[in-house]
């Protein structure tokens, strides 16, 4: 590249941003719905990290100038017109003099950002759409990402929950455009789904640590809507999977998968796990609220793992409360009682300390189930009580067990 291209670009990057932040401070709703310019900006900055990173090819001219475009006519304020957005972007390109080629390449990543729903597949086609959606979809997520859901939420009158008005996970664009549903969930609908849907490498990297939060978040927020107190930490969290994360599943109407918890607080942290779920899940953390996270993880892994009939429900658990029940020295602990709709079964929840604690976390062990057990129904082999073994595993990883088989042993990591 000559100093006269590289000058020229400088000042093509130069008169987009300008117009970019002039066209967004005059956009009706877009400071206080979180699509200002700095959410361009943060965009803008991820976008080029990431092509950099990837090094498959990226336009660094292509992808700047769609991270800067990508907002400018938001179907959000353009009553869902999704071909806005790469018009005006096209057009103002072209009002610059830029080639044809790069105008049509930029205007391609521009309508390429956007979501459009739970079911709706966003390939991005090219290593710049790649880059741009990814970042954009990277600052929905995180602390940001809650920060700007709200933020949206607050600015078209909201509600911030109703468990009453249950998530949907939207089959097409025009389905998710014409959601006006609370604030809380936009975060099943969308934000919850971003991780597993990134294009890059880089952007799966740092999605990871942003998903992890918002799951956390969620996870604190539903506690706190229970008026949970935080000096007494709840024994029961609940597990919502998105129904389209799993197949079909139960016989809930409402799009979701709720699952009772079971928190345990101990002297290093806690550990949730699942009642009602075919096989062995576990979760772990320094708070309740990061043990309930974990699991949530884990059972979504062990559904990827070993299928949906691990949620099966011959027989639906009702309710879950907690009972006390003396069963030997060695194993004396807080049983969790599960009210079927054939009877009350009793689940053992002792847990014995290892002979040689590991890391925080993992010096839990419990006995293997035995052949027979049904973990789903709560009901093991006659005469026998169950449990599972914890391995040491990655802080913040959860841990899963398929239900053993005659002549198979337990594997399986979450």
């Amino acid at each position: 590249m000559t100093d006269g291209e590289r000058s020229r670009r400088d000042e093509v990057l130069r008169r987009t941003e300008a117009f970019v932040r002039e066209r967004l401070a005059a956009e009706p709703g877009a400071a206080a719905s979180g699509h200002d310019w700095w959410h361009v900006g943060r965009v803008r900055r991820l976008a080029l990290a990431i092509a950099r990173r990837e090094g498959a090819g990226a336009d660094p001219f292509v992808v700047e100038l769609a991270a800067l475009l990508h907002d400018v006519a938001d179907w959000k304020f353009r009553d869902g017109d999704e071909t806005a957005g790469p018009r005006e972007a096209a057009a103002w390109l072209r009002s610059l003099g830029l080639a044809a080629g790069i105008v049509e390449r930029v205007a391609a990543v521009v309508a390429a950002v956007s979501f459009k729903g739970a079911g709706v597949a966003t390939p991005a086609g090219t290593p710049e759409a790649a880059a741009v959606q990814d970042a954009d979809r990277l600052d929905a997520i995180g602390a940001i990402g809650v920060a700007r859901a709200f933020a949206y939420g607050g600015a078209r009158g909201r509600l911030l929950h109703d468990p009453e008005t249950a998530p949907v996970p939207h089959g097409t664009a025009a389905a998710y455009h014409a959601s006006a549903g609370p604030t809380l969930n936009h975060f099943f609908e969308k934000l919850l789904l971003v991780e597993g849907r990134m294009q890059t490498a880089t952007g799966k990297e740092l999605a990871r640590r942003r998903h992890r939060f918002v799951e956390g978040f969620v996870a604190r927020f539903l506690s706190e809507w229970q008026g949970e107190a935080l000096e007494s930490p709840p024994r029961f969290g609940t597990a919502s999977l998105l129904r389209s994360d799993c197949v079909q599943i139960g016989q809930r109407g409402d799009g979701m998968e709720r699952i009772k918890l079971v928190v345990e607080q101990h002297p290093d942290g806690f550990v949730a796990y699942p009642l009602g779920v075919r096989g062995a899940v576990a979760g772990q953390g320094d708070t309740a609220e990061e043990a309930i996270t974990d699991a949530t993880s884990a059972i979504r892994f062990h559904v990827e793992t070993f299928g949906t009939g691990v949620l099966a429900h011959d027989s639906p658990m009702i309710d879950a409360f907690l009972a006390e029940a003396v069963v030997s020295p060695a194993y004396c602990g807080i049983p969790v009682i599960g009210p079927g709709s054939s009877g009350t079964v009793a689940h053992p929840t002792a847990i014995a300390p290892s002979a040689s604690p590991g890391p925080k976390g993992t010096g839990l062990k419990r006995r293997p189930p035995p052949m027979g057990a049904n973990l789903a129904s709560g009901r093991a082999a006659p005469g026998e009580s169950y449990g599972v073994q914890l391995n040491c595993c990655a802080r913040g990883s959860g841990t899963s067990f398929p239900v053993p088989r005659a002549g198979q042993g337990q594997g399986g990591r979450g």
